[in-house]
């Protein structure tokens, strides 16, 4: 009896949340859609890493942003001649160790971020070809986040103020919903979205996609994207708006 008392109450919550939640369809409909689940491990993996890296501040422009593309570059620069598991071990040591609290804040909502050395080397790799699209990308993304912001606001005024965090994804997202400082965060990653087929042409649908899952997060904490449903709120009404705010652009979803 105690287990279905429990299975009730949840029920309870999950029908409560969607009731508040389906105040914004009134502006769209939405399309499924599916995304991978969040990976437990690498999480708790990346969580006990952090606690023996030093901790560094970064500094925000006064416009809520910060970008860790500068401090990426210095480094790959630095040991871009030597061999791959030197490059890696620079990588881990000068960069990823002293930004890891930027990485833990990109699974707030969700995950996975691969941090292993195995993993890292392939993407090195990957990146070493593609250093001037991924430049070519970073410098772009600011000037899209600021065209985005006004037009996203226009649809729905009551968004929360975000932060927008610039920095390498390791390849493993194109851009993201987080939560940094206490703050919502858009994580945008130039390598994952070069690595991954997107083009600066691509970048409007992208954030705004990205941004209205953190608009979902707001309204709403309690949909369970393991769940069919959820995953039809998540990730189809998303494509559906980003779709809907960029009649322009062809369907990149």
């Amino acid at each position: 009896m105690t287990r279905v008392t429990l299975i009730l109450d949840r029920d309870a919550e999950i029908v409560e949340g969607m009731a508040r939640s389906f105040r914004i369809i009134s502006y769209f409909f939405w399309q499924p859609d599916c995304k991978p689940s969040i990976t437990r491990r690498t999480v708790l993996t990346t969580i006990f890493a952090s606690l023996l890296a030093p901790k560094v501040v970064t500094a925000a422009s006064p416009d809520q942003s910060t970008n860790l593309m500068d401090a990426f570059w210095v480094c790959y620069n630095a040991n871009r001649g030597a061999d791959l598991e030197t490059r890696v071990a620079a990588l881990s040591t000068t960069f990823l160790r002293p930004h890891i609290a930027f990485y833990i804040a990109s699974i707030a909502h969700g995950g996975p971020i691969h941090l292993m050395n195995s993993f890292i080397s392939q993407w090195l790799t990957r990146v070493d070809g593609r250093v001037s699209d991924i430049h070519a990308m970073a410098e772009a993304i600011q000037p899209a986040w600021q065209e985005h912001e006004p037009r996203f606001r226009k649809v729905f005024p009551e968004a929360i103020t975000r932060k927008l965090t610039i920095m390498p994804s390791i390849g493993c997202f194109n851009a993201k919903p987080g939560r940094l400082d206490g703050a919502e965060t858009l994580f945008a990653a130039p390598d994952g979205m070069v690595l991954m087929g997107n083009t600066i042409e691509d970048l409007p649908v992208t954030l705004d996609h990205e941004a209205f899952h953190l608009y979902q997060h707001q309204v709403n904490q309690t949909i369970n994207a393991s769940y069919v449903w959820g995953r039809l709120w998540s990730e189809g009404l998303a494509q559906y708006v980003s779709q809907r705010l960029n009649p322009q652009l062809p369907s990149l979803q």
